[in-house]
């Protein structure tokens, strides 16, 4: 099969480069076209293998982030003048539905060649947020698309229930799927048991990057609030700082008062940070926006419960409870209560956690994918 991936963000995550690698293992060749704003960006995360091709183009500028069509105007023809046999293709796959759909949509509408759409972050909370006359041209969008592949359940809910004419949504809902990001192998080959030696000690861990969407104040408030409400001391572990803005700067300042939050820089090494998960009780990421959140998946393979934000991220996958609790960011008594609940059941919950991350793994992530391209 030929599969011709449209990926403006393949440079910034690995996880394109997890699914392209598994599909390129199954026999299938590859075209990945990622049109970029910044030339640092080029050629990383490149693989290179036979049957597998990457164009990294730095073809965008400031004024393509207010001036869409232009950008997927010139995308477009960016595309069609590096690759001279775009019929070739069996299957596009856009990997978000404005920045890459647009794309999609106009080679559909020139080449006939089906495509397939996922619905990211940007495009629920930025797109359809801050640039509502775009929306009919994004209707147009799914509307022609073969398939629709949603990150989490959440945001399949807002697109279908809440953005969406009423005479979009069948059409929309019968083409629909909700296929999750994935987590390293590493972390199932080295999952090990989750050993609670002090049950009279809360230690909480943060993983991710320190910016204003991630609520780190909110985290640290609320952890100070634990304190004074739980019976156990609880701390916090912060990892992640690799900026020396403003917000990283409050939050720094904001931990420094506190002998029970402690700030570890950002880690690539994956033993180091494993040993983090090791080490800690619960994993707490309570951000106002979240796509997926590969870390709450991280920390459950290593047996630890997780709390997370409601209506984002993980947040419709599991049954509340099961591997930990949805909450309110902003609510620091519904956070310590639940906190308090993951406790009065920890090993139980621990033990679902581990079993429920083998589930996000890329080698059946990428086989759903290639049903889906072969359909």
């Amino acid at each position: 099969m030929n599969i011709l991936h449209i990926c403006c963000n393949y440079s910034t995550t690995e996880l394109y480069k997890n699914v392209i690698t598994k599909l390129w293992e199954k026999g299938n060749y590859q075209y990945v076209y990622v049109p970029l704003r910044d030339s640092s960006l080029i050629n990383k995360n490149l693989i290179n293998c036979d049957n597998l091709d990457f164009n990294f183009l730095n073809i965008l500028r400031p004024y393509h982030r207010i001036l869409y069509k232009l950008k997927i105007a010139k995308t477009t023809k960016h595309l069609i003048h590096t690759h001279h046999d775009l019929q070739k293709f069996n299957v596009i796959h856009a990997h978000t539905l404005f920045s890459d759909g647009g794309v999609a949509y106009n080679l559909f509408k020139r080449f006939s060649i089906p495509y397939i759409i996922s619905v990211r972050n940007t495009d629920i909370n930025i797109f359809y947020r801050y640039m509502v006359h775009l929306r009919e041209f994004s209707f147009q969008i799914l509307k022609n698309a073969k398939k629709i592949i949603f990150i989490n359940p959440s945001y399949k809910d807002e697109l279908i229930n809440n953005i969406l004419p009423k005479k979009y949504r069948n059409i929309v809902e019968e083409k629909s799927e909700v296929i999750p990001n994935g987590i390293s192998d590493f972390w199932f080959k080295n999952s090990g048991i989750k050993d609670r030696n002090d049950f009279e000690i809360n230690k909480l861990l943060f993983v991710g990057q320190f910016t204003r969407n991630k609520n780190i104040i909110g985290l640290i408030n609320t952890v100070t609030e634990a304190n004074k409400k739980l019976m156990e001391p609880t701390y916090l572990t912060l990892i992640g700082k690799d900026r020396n803005d403003r917000y990283s700067g409050r939050v720094e300042r904001l931990a420094s008062t506190s002998n029970k939050v402690k700030i570890q820089c950002r880690l690539s090494n994956k033993e180091e940070l494993r040993r983090f998960y090791q080490i800690s009780d619960i994993y707490i990421m309570i951000s106002l926006k979240e796509t997926f959140g590969l870390t709450y998946i991280e920390a459950m393979s290593q047996g630890l419960p997780v709390i997370y934000t409601k209506g984002q991220g993980i947040d419709g996958f599991f049954k509340d409870g099961y591997v930990g609790f949805a909450v309110n960011p902003k609510d620091k008594e519904e956070i310590i209560a639940k906190i308090r609940e993951i406790n009065i059941n920890y090993e139980m919950i621990s033990d679902r956690c581990k079993k429920a991350a083998n589930d996000f793994n890329w080698n059946d992530i990428a086989n759903q994918y290639l049903a889906i391209y072969l359909e």
